[in-house]
């Protein structure tokens, strides 16, 4: 009897362990950082259309982003929804995410969590209220390696990127995310990009990033 309540316990233990913290402990915000998270999460939401740019120094796919803010009711975090399609096939996008932004120990921080269905919130961004209703965000699941740490780098520009190597997220097996970007009212300059073991570009556009505008700040 004693060994089996020991490794019950040690499983207990062990599945606590594997639970990942949440990454924006209310005991972290202060103030300042609120503000800023205020002033970067209205760049957010809108719509984005690619920008041609020299030939062989940006990504020049013509593509439309649209981004939602989810479950705006939240007051402790900022939830969004972003789907990214072709211009030639807006109704089948090839990307989508639910990122989280938050503060950390002082610091401005996204989180990327998977979408149970992705399929069932394609064109997400027109409604998300009715969207993502049948989602509870508490029982969602972080992306591991996938943080991105964010800092302002003047009163109307942001900067951000992934935080290591260990991002899996969207790539080919094996390969790792690396992504940057600059954000402001009115532009969102996105690198993502996956590199195999080898160093080797395998997803995204080697040439550089992608070179948005906001069109609009509503998804349309």
């Amino acid at each position: 009897m004693l060994k089996s309540l020991c490794a019950a316990a040690v499983l207990a233990l062990a599945g606590c362990a594997s639970v990942n913290p949440d990454p924006f402990p209310p005991e972290d915000r202060t103030p300042e950082v609120q503000r800023h998270l205020e002033l970067l999460t209205s760049f957010y939401p809108g719509t984005f259309d690619t920008i041609e740019q020299p030939k062989g120094e940006g990504d020049n796919d013509p593509v439309k982003l649209r981004i939602a803010r989810v479950w705006p009711e939240r007051k402790v975090d900022f939830w969004y929804y972003e789907e990214y399609a072709k211009s030639k096939s807006l109704d089948k996008p090839y990307l989508q995410r639910l990122i989280r932004v938050g503060e950390q120990k002082g610091q401005m921080m996204t989180a990327e969590y998977a979408l149970p269905d992705p399929a069932k919130v394609v064109g997400g961004w027109r409604n998300p209220a009715e969207a993502f209703a049948g989602i509870n965000p508490a029982t969602l699941q972080e992306i591991p390696g996938c943080r991105q740490l964010m800092s302002m780098q003047h009163m109307t520009l942001f900067n951000g990127g992934t935080i290591g190597t260990e991002c899996r997220a969207h790539v080919p097996p094996g390969a790792h995310l690396i992504s940057d970007f600059f954000l402001s009212s009115s532009s969102r300059r996105l690198w993502d990009r996956g590199y195999d073991k080898a160093g080797n570009v395998v997803w995204g556009s080697a040439d550089g990033a992608l070179e948005t505008r906001r069109m609009a700040q509503t998804p349309q």
